[in-house]
Order: C-alpha cells, then sequence, then structure tokens
C-alpha cells in the first residue's frame, strides 16, 4: 500500500485542495454505474461537501456512510450544487467525486 498526495480540487478556489490517498497495489479504478455507490463506501463514516460551478462549498455533512446514496440525492436536489466530494471523515483522505447525472 502507498500512501501519496492527490490533488482533488484543482480549480481556482478558496477550497483548492489536495491530501492524502492510499493506492493498493494492483487496485482498479472503481466506475459505479450511475446511481450507484460503491459498497466501500457504505462501510464509513463520510465527510460529504456539496460545491456550486464557483468551486466553493454550499452545503456539508458528516453522515454515516450507508445514507449516501440518499445524501447525494438531496443535495442534488438543490440546482445550486453542481457536483460533490466525499472524504473519510476521520482523517479527511479524498475517497469519491459524484457528479450530476
Amino acid at each position: 500500500m502507498i500512501l501519496c498526495n492527490f490533488e482533488h480540487l484543482a480549480e481556482i478556489s478558496p477550497y483548492r485542495a489536495s491530501h492524502a490517498i492510499y493506492v493498493r497495489s494492483g487496485a482498479v479504478q472503481a466506475v459505479p454505474a450511475v446511481g450507484e455507490v460503491p459498497s466501500i463506501l457504505l462501510r464509513r463514516m463520510l465527510s460529504v461537501r456539496g460545491f456550486g460551478a464557483d468551486h466553493c462549498i454550499k452545503t456539508a455533512e458528516v453522515i454515516e456512510g450507508r445514507t449516501l446514496s440518499a445524501t447525494i440525492e438531496a443535495f442534488f436536489s438543490k440546482t445550486v450544487i453542481s457536483y460533490i466530494h466525499i472524504h473519510n471523515a476521520q482523517h479527511g483522505c479524498f475517497a469519491a467525486k459524484a457528479l450530476r447525472g
């Protein structure tokens, strides 16, 4: 397993950010179907942040992973939300990005 830095918000914004991510040897990038939540996210406490087109946070919550699908739906029900970043709540590592389908 490798711990490395990943720039997950490269856009010009006060929230521009990079953070640590773990990469396992032989890991394959997940490509979930539209509306599918990868099972690994369902077992964790998560920090979910909804960003607007200006790349600023418009809403955020700390949730149990099993509620992620409903949280994503609730965030995207707000037209101001352009995309969502999902982080592991405890260590803050970036986990995933959700885009409007």
